[in-house]
């Protein structure tokens, strides 16, 4: 037996009563639980609708839902080694902006790399 836990004397008349008291008021909660339960779910559902209705706004409002954009370059004029990027801008996709930087590869292959503004 766990030294910790307690047993009440099961011949004690306070014990029983407030054992019995004890029931009566779990089954008031749970019943009152039960009652006040469609209007939570009431609840719960207004919420919820008008959360979805905020998260819809602000992915609006950022552009999130609108997988475009567009990237702006212009020819690099500091480009001192190979590696630098032959082109530099900025971009703008589905309404975050980044950095931007291009490589001509080849006659026909262009390299785009995007680095997130912060």
């Amino acid at each position: 037996m766990d030294l910790y836990q307690q047993v009440p004397h099961p011949s004690s008349a306070q014990d029983q009563r407030s054992q019995r008291v004890l029931n009566i008021a779990l089954d008031e909660l749970a019943q009152r639980f039960l009652e006040e339960s469609p209007q939570l779910h009431a609840d719960v559902a207004v919420m919820s609708t008008m959360i979805r209705e905020l998260v819809n706004t602000e992915r609006e409002t950022r552009g999130l839902d609108r997988p475009q954009g567009v990237i702006e370059l212009d020819r690099n004029q500091e480009k001192t080694k190979a590696s630098d990027p032959d082109f530099i801008g900025s971009a703008q996709i589905a309404g975050r902006n980044y950095h931007a930087a291009a490589w001509v590869w080849g006659k026909e292959r262009i390299r785009v790399a995007l680095s997130l503004r912060t």
